[in-house]
């Protein structure tokens, strides 16, 4: 069946890389060795999906039924090999086309009553392995309508040595039906074809019929047989129709035909005669007559024999009789020209002495001469012969003539097309009396395929041997019979430091290369049991007295009719150590897991939780046991789903988190839920690692309900006391305004009319009076700035435009700094505390410009772009560095940042030494008063 698929896919107009994977039912049939096998394969091709695949038997065609939507989903399989009896109630759905094989005893056994009518006891044989039981039941069945007539035994239920006693000693008149023996009754594990089948046919004293063509050649008779071969062409052919665009629901399901096949061999041996066969049964295995395996070669002889005998008798004749001799001489060349073309020859009658002669036979295929009989010169015949063979047979040839013995060459010659064949020839040589040669006679047959076939054994074993000598990993030859070192590989040497020609012809015993000798013992036992032993591990013992560890592989196979094991060890003692030390590892991790104060809590990529540490118990009030397995968003409230998902799955992809976890909760923070549903906020970190190809993510949990009510308490804190300052400074300048400013007013009219009653009367006094006037004056107008720096008329009365551009032209007079102050698309209705927190930063800005910028020149802009307010101040002054903090940095960014974040806006410094400084400050005005 394998090689029907494989020639199948051969036809396809792809470049197919066809893997071939066992699951290995019928030597490990137990629930624990089928779930390694399953998981090793779906591990394998993980990240390696098949575009389609093929399900040879049942095992595999369950297996895919039970397993394909969730390991691989959407992926086209086909299946064969197997009867649908045996799918028990698994349903097919769309993905699966392919071929059911249909069992028929029934008809094998009418087949089997045509050719000995005669019988009556039908003796049925089977094992107890699944597949066994499974055939069995089909048989019953199939068989059921016949045991009125026929005596009817079952054994299914016994030992290989019972078996094979009771098949000895059954009565005449008897056939045998063998289903299948996979697992005897001990429990010894059997391959049917190459080994039950060959085992029941040697014992069994009477017929033995079976149901599967594989079964046919080991001296059963035959039946009415599936064929593996067939079912084989057709799922191939599926496959390729598949990959050539076409779905697997719009291809049906076909049922694979069955043929009468029948053994020749045993046909004869049990004196069952061809004429009672069904029609159009087929025959295999039918031993030619001689006439008909060497019929083209006794021809030939026979003909050579004759033209001989003629020419002989043409020479006792003489002249007299010349004409009928020639005559009777054409007519036979004549024939042995015709046998020489029917058997695909050449043959050729050189005269030396004439240098000409004559070649016939097949000319056209061995030397492309389209004709039938040619005419030429002894050196047209030299010509054809390859110029790299020309010197051996000219060799030969001469080494016949000189000791008049026959000539037997092979060698190549070249057709007239340019093309090359080989041939292999024989002839001789005829003298005359005076014992020269004066003629050859010679025959030549093309073997050009079997030098093909030859070149190619030669390549295949070159190839082995480059193979088996520069492989990765150890290879040993080893004999079945005596366990002696045929040959071991260089890799063998570095590993064990035993030198090749130490070991070859020593056993494993000799050099003590196995720590355990008991373990080479029962694998070779297993060997010969099973035919092959897959992923032992051994231990090693090196020459130097170190331990190696490896991990082994074992087949037995055939080498000139002995047999050998050929093994192949990879060194693992470095994998072995790394696993050590990481169960090691991971025993300390999941101590520091276990013990760690915050919870950590690991998902996998359909978010189900795989770890749930006690601090996350503690945390969320949920048991470990209910919290694996059930998904993390458990603990995430309701309204954040959404956002978490788009957040994990672009960590997921890119391994970054979008700008910080914070931005999955409300206004930056994070919110859990625990289990009886009560919220709480925390800080989060995230990291993934991959294993086994599936992505894990880590999440460390910590809950800050505690900080962040301090956070709270401490920010409405500073709230109430900006609010108080604020609230403070209304009532200075409002005292500082309507008291201290109206006094120094009156004083200043006083001051003003007594310098003017004095007049000229004392020219020193009113001098005097003027400058305190003066004096008071200019104390007046500094008591009104110190009153609008505390609290702005005209902020409050005309709003944040009139008030911001007031501000920059009294410092633009003031401080002698030029201000340029411009503004955009600014609203009229700006909350109070709003307008007033951009007031107190562009009062900030523009004094720290004074004060450390060293500019002449500040440029303030107001615009609002969207929902926000953003407030500019700029300069071109000395800068600093907006990277570096200091403990000495003064409290006026700082008081910005308060401001600004108390409102929810958000404050950005733009600084370098010697280029200036910016400060941007955004800040959303629909907040309000709230």
């Amino acid at each position: 069946m394998d090689q029907a698929i494989v020639a199948g896919l051969g036809k396809a107009p792809y470049q197919i890389e066809l893997y071939h994977e066992e699951l290995e039912a019928s030597l490990f049939p137990d629930e624990a060795s089928q779930r390694d096998f399953r998981e090793w394969f779906i591990r394998r091709y993980s990240d390696r999906k098949p575009d389609i695949i093929i399900a040879v038997g049942p095992d595999p065609l369950k297996f895919l039924v039970e397993a394909h939507e969730k390991v691989f989903p959407n992926i086209p399989i086909i299946f064969c090999g197997s009867t649908e009896e045996m799918l028990d109630e698994l349903k097919l759905d769309s993905h699966f086309t392919g071929v059911w094989g249909e069992a028929t005893p029934d008809k094998t056994l009418e087949s089997a009553l045509r050719l000995q009518p005669s019988t009556r006891h039908v003796v049925v044989v089977g094992g107890v392995a699944a597949y066994d039981r499974k055939l069995e039941s089909i048989t019953r069945t199939s068989l059921q309508k016949y045991e009125s007539k026929l005596d009817f035994t079952y054994l299914t239920d016994l030992d290989m040595p019972t078996l094979l006693d009771r098949l000895r000693h059954l009565p005449s008149d008897t056939i045998i039906y063998h289903t299948s023996i996979m697992q005897d009754a001990a429990g010894a594990r059997f391959i049917d074809a190459r080994q039950s089948v060959p085992l029941i046919v040697s014992a069994a004293n009477a017929p033995v019929f079976v149901g599967d063509d594989v079964d046919i050649g080991s001296g059963t008779v035959g039946g009415n047989v599936l064929s593996f071969a067939a079912q084989g062409q057709v799922a191939s052919s599926m496959a390729v129709r598949v990959l050539n665009g076409e779905k697997t629901r719009d291809i049906p399901v076909a049922k694979s035909p069955n043929l009468y096949v029948f053994d020749w061999r045993a046909l004869r041996h049990w004196g069952l005669k061809e004429s009672n066969l069904p029609p159009g049964s087929v025959i295999l295995y039918r031993t030619p007559t001689i006439w008909e395996a060497y019929r083209r070669y006794v021809a030939g002889g026979i003909s050579l024999v004759v033209v001989e005998t003629l020419l002989i008798a043409g020479l006792l004749w003489q002249r007299a009789r010349r004409r009928r001799v020639e005559e009777e001489l054409a007519i036979s060349t004549d024939r042995l020209r015709l046998a020489i073309e029917v058997g695909g020859s050449v043959a050729w009658d050189w005269d030396l002495k004439g240098g000409r002669g004559w070649r016939y036979g097949d000319l056209k295929n061995i030397f492309g001469i389209p004709a039938d009989a040619y005419a030429g010169e002894i050196e047209d015949f030299r010509r054809n012969i390859h110029p790299a063979d020309r010197a051996m047979v000219s060799s030969v040839v001469a080494d016949a003539r000189q000791n008049r013995k026959p000539y037997a060459a092979e060698f190549r010659v070249v057709r007239s097309d340019g093309s090359v064949c080989w041939i292999t020839a024989r002839g001789k040589f005829y003298y005359a009396d005076h014992n020269d040669a004066v003629r050859m006679l010679g025959m030549a047959v093309e073997i050009t395929e079997r030098k093909q076939m030859e070149e190619a054994l030669k390549k295949s074993e070159k190839k082995f041997s480059m193979a088996f000598q520069e492989s990765p990993m150890g290879l040993t030859l080893t004999s079945a019979k005596d366990s002696r070192y045929l040959d071991v590989n260089e890799t063998f040497e570095q590993m064990t430091g035993w030198p090749r020609d130490e070991v070859i012809g020593k056993t494993p015993f000799d050099i003590g290369v196995w720590e355990n000798p008991s373990e080479r013992v029962e694998l070779v036992k297993r060997l010969l049991a099973e035919g092959s032993v897959r992923n032992y591990e051994i231990q090693l013992l090196c020459r130097d007295g170190t331990k190696r560890t490896g991990l082994g592989s074992a087949e037995l196979i055939e080498i000139d009719n002995e047999p050998c094991v050929l093994s192949v060890v990879a060194d693992i003692t470095e994998r072995k150590q790394i696993e050590e030390k990481l169960h090691a590892s991971e025993g300390k991790l999941a101590g520091i897991v276990a013990s760690a104060m915050d919870a950590i809590i690991a998902v996998d990529e359909e978010q189900g939780i795989v770890l749930f540490n006690a601090a996350a118990e503690k945390m969320f009030g949920c048991d470990v046991d209910e919290a694996t397995g059930s998904s993390i968003k458990r603990f995430i409230p309701q309204r954040f789903h959404s956002e978490y998902e788009k957040h994990i799955g672009h960590f997921g992809i890119s391994g970054a988190t979008n700008g910080s976890m914070r931005s999955v909760g409300s206004q930056g923070t994070l919110w859990a839920v625990r289990s009886n549903g009560q919220e709480f906020p925390i800080e989060a970190s995230i990291s993934q690692v991959e294993a086994y190809g599936r992505k894990l993510f880590t999440v460390i949990i910590r809950d800050i309900t505690e900080r962040k009510m301090a956070e709270e308490a401490l920010i409405n804190l500073g709230g109430r006391l900006i609010e108080a300052q604020e609230e403070e400074r209304r009532r200075v300048a409002r005292e500082i305004h309507d008291d201290y400013n109206q006094r120094l007013a009156v004083l200043a009219i006083d001051l003003e009319e007594l310098a003017e009653n004095i007049g000229n009367a004392d020219v020193g006094a009113g001098r005097r009076l003027h400058d305190l006037w003066s004096q008071v004056c200019e104390l007046g107008a500094d008591l009104h700035v110190l009153s609008h720096r505390l609290h702005s008329s005209t902020l409050e009365n005309l709003g944040l435009v009139a008030g911001a551009r007031a501000f920059c032209e009294e410092f633009a007079d003031q401080q002698e700094i030029e201000t340029d102050f411009t503004y955009d698309n600014v609203p009229s209705d700006i909350p109070g505390d709003v307008a007033l927190c951009l007031f107190r930063i562009l009062q900030e800005g523009l004094r720290n410009v004074k004060k450390h910028s060293g500019a002449n020149r500040a440029e303030v802009r107001l615009e609002a772009p969207g929902e926000k307010l953003h407030l500019s101040i700029s300069d071109r002054g000395r800068g600093f560095d907006a990277t570096v903090h200091s403990s000495k940095d003064g409290i006026g960014l700082r008081s910005m940042e308060e401001r600004l974040r108390l409102l929810g806006g958000q404050l950005q410094v733009h600084a370098r030494p010697m280029e200036g400084t910016r400060i941007d400050a955004w800040l959303p005005y629909s907040i309000g008063s709230s």
